[in-house]
């Protein structure tokens, strides 16, 4: 389902340093983080943006519990301080939410004077 991908991705995104980690040092550590995990968030990231751009009125719009799930996570990313990217993470999240939100928007209103593929007639009061 689309709420088990969603929670799949942000435990991905969230993962933590392995347990041998606890016996490494600041380096191996910062090597870890820049060579797996910040990669992985990167990954994480797109493909949320891609979901979201091209599946929103299905899979959000139409979903307002996986609308509120997106947002949740959008906003821990925010909170995120574990990574210098967080803000980058966020913002990349943020814009493609709302670009898909205003493109639904445009569709919406686009439809909102066709009626069984006519445009819909209005009464002139002057005429």
């Amino acid at each position: 389902s689309s709420l088990q991908l969603l929670r799949t991705i942000k435990n991905q995104f969230f993962m933590t340093l392995p347990v041998e980690a606890d016996q490494w040092d600041a380096q191996q550590r910062a090597t870890w983080h820049q060579t797996t995990q910040a990669p992985i968030r990167s990954t994480c990231i797109r493909v949320l943006c891609e979901w979201v751009n091209n599946y929103y009125r299905f899979d959000f719009y139409e979903q307002p519990q996986m609308l509120s799930s997106l947002q949740l996570f959008i906003a821990e990313v925010s909170n995120d301080s574990t990574t210098n990217s967080g803000a980058g993470y966020h913002t990349a999240l943020t814009v493609a939410l709302a670009s898909a939100i205003k493109a639904e928007e445009e569709t919406n209103h686009g439809c909102d004077n066709v009626e069984d593929g006519h445009e819909k007639e209005h009464d002139d009061i002057n005429s």
